[in-house]
């Protein structure tokens, strides 16, 4: 007990706690109370006391299998008009464990539920929700394949935003305004800021979210399926894959939401708040005689948000790709991808948003390694995008990118690069929006800088960064920054 006396304040501090565990074949129950208290300020409001309960059980920290049972019980009061008046009072039930590599099977899981009420002139609503967390993953040592996946399921108050944008000062922000879309777009010498703020907007609802990632490699492969000489035993040794499936929604209450939870986005409507659906798809071959691999990617999105107050946005894209990564030609190495995309987007607030751009894409990365320490690079880019709208727009971007790079032995590197993008736009003049070209405008952008990063003793390190860039219809810009590391 502690008494603290002053000319503004006089007031009394009580904390007591007490914990019990017992071990009883193998498991333990527990019991727990904390109970603090905190009187006789003038200033009422300063005033609380709480007691906590705890009763529990667990398993012993031996064994592939651990879990624990948790009931946890708080009461908080305030004090007002010299007397204690019940402020809140909270439960929360928990289940939780594990499971540690049980023949190569791993898996973690949390069940929560918790209860709030209120009293008083408190305005904030009661809460009783519920929360569920499995996690399971495969690992096989024999087998050329694992595997894991989770799922996550919660009870929440989601809160709609409100996406400001407030002027700092021209070349002082991160986001220009196009007036021609009626919208900001990104650009590091920007005019404006953003800021997403909370609205006083508030709904419950169930979160979901789901994933699996499942990969499998050839090269694991221990016993022949095929003969020897096979070509397909050889194709499959030299292969890998991976596949990727992210789900995340939030369903209003209204409905049973496990009945309403969906893997179609066609299915969404004004139930959900937010939907979005990523699916990844990789297939890499090996082609170990030249230290190379070819890659093919399918990546499609789909995000429905209804979590802006100016209405509901629908974004879709899909890409395939096919990727060369290895040797050219001698010790020049090469990384080359051919692309196809299709973005599209639907806005209910604002229709110069809406977007139908489909986009082919051909990059060629060039580089050499000169004893290890002067490292030549030369990126050539071709981009064809349309808009595809009543009056399709065209746009070809053509971009060479040049690049030297030299290591300091053990002490860092510094590089410099140059850049020159063309843009063509048909029709000539018309405006295009920042997702088509890279967000180059129509005509030549140049743009240089210089990067130095060097440690100076074993503990302390520092970087600089510098960037010029010259737009159509805007002045050279300047762009640098500067950093010291130190570790205590």
């Amino acid at each position: 007990i502690t008494r603290t006396d002053g000319s503004f304040s006089s007031r009394n501090w009580v904390r007591r706690k007490a914990f019990s565990q017992l071990n009883v074949f193998k498991i333990k129950p527990y019991i727990g109370i904390y109970y603090e208290k905190r009187d006789g300020d003038i200033n009422e409001v300063s005033n609380f006391q709480f007691l906590e309960h705890t009763f529990g059980i667990e398993s012993s920290s031996e064994g592939k299998m651990r879990w624990k049972i948790e009931n946890h019980i708080r009461r908080d009061d305030s004090f007002s008009n010299e007397q204690w008046i019940t402020k809140t009072d909270a439960q929360d039930i928990n289940f939780t464990g594990q499971i540690l590599n049980w023949k190569n099977i791993s898996s973690q899981w949390n069940y929560t539920k918790r209860i709030k009420k209120y009293y008083g002139d408190n305005s904030s609503p009661d809460i009783n929700f519920q929360l569920i967390y499995l996690m399971l993953k495969h690992n096989p040592r024999k087998l050329p394949f694992h595997w894991e996946t989770n799922v996550k399921v919660e009870e929440e108050r989601t809160v709609k935003k409100e996406w400001r944008y407030f002027y700092v000062g021209e070349g002082e922000g991160q986001f220009l305004y196009d007036s021609t879309f009626a919208d900001y777009v990104p650009h590091p010498q920007g005019d404006y800021i953003l800021r997403i703020m909370p609205s006083n907007i508030k709904e419950p609802v169930t979160s979901f979210q789901n994933g699996i990632r499942f990969q499998f490699n050839g090269s694991s492969l221990k016993k022949k399926i095929l003969s020897y000489d096979s070509y397909e035993w050889t194709l499959l040794k030299n292969i890998t894959t991976l596949t990727d499936i992210r789900l995340q929604q939030q369903i209003k209450k209204g409905g049973n939401p496990f009945e309403l939870w969906t893997f179609s986005p066609s299915k969404i409507d004004d139930k959900w708040a937010y939907f979005n659906r990523i699916i990844q798809q990789d297939i890499t071959y090996r082609i170990k005689s030249i230290r190379a691999n070819v890659r093919f990617r399918l990546l499609n999105t789909n995000r429905i948000s209804q979590l802006d107050v100016r209405g509901r946005e629908k974004n879709f894209s899909n890409e395939y790709s096919i990727r060369y990564k290895g040797i050219f030609f001698w010790k020049i190495k090469l990384d080359s991808e051919v692309s196809s995309k299709i973005l599209r987007r639907n806005s209910v607030f604002n229709s110069l948003r809406d977007r139908n751009i489909e986009t082919i894409k051909y990059r060629n990365n060039i580089s050499y390694l000169l004893n290890n320490v002067h490292y030549l690079g030369c990126e050539i880019l071709v981009n064809r995008d349309v808009q595809e709208t009543l009056n399709p727009t065209k746009s070809f971007l053509t971009s060479v990118k040049s690049s030297y790079e030299r290591k300091i032995k053990r002490k860092g590197r510094w590089k410099i690069f140059s850049e020159i993008d063309n843009v063509r736009v048909i029709p000539k003049g018309k405006p295009i929006p920042w997702e088509m070209s890279r967000g180059k405008k129509e005509g030549v952008t140049v743009g240089w800088g210089i990067s130095f990063e060097y440690r100076l003793g074993k503990y302390l390190s520092v970087r600089v960064n510098y960037e010029g860039w010259n737009e159509p219809q805007r002045d050279v810009f300047h762009i640098g920054s500067g950093e010291i590391r130190a570790l205590f």
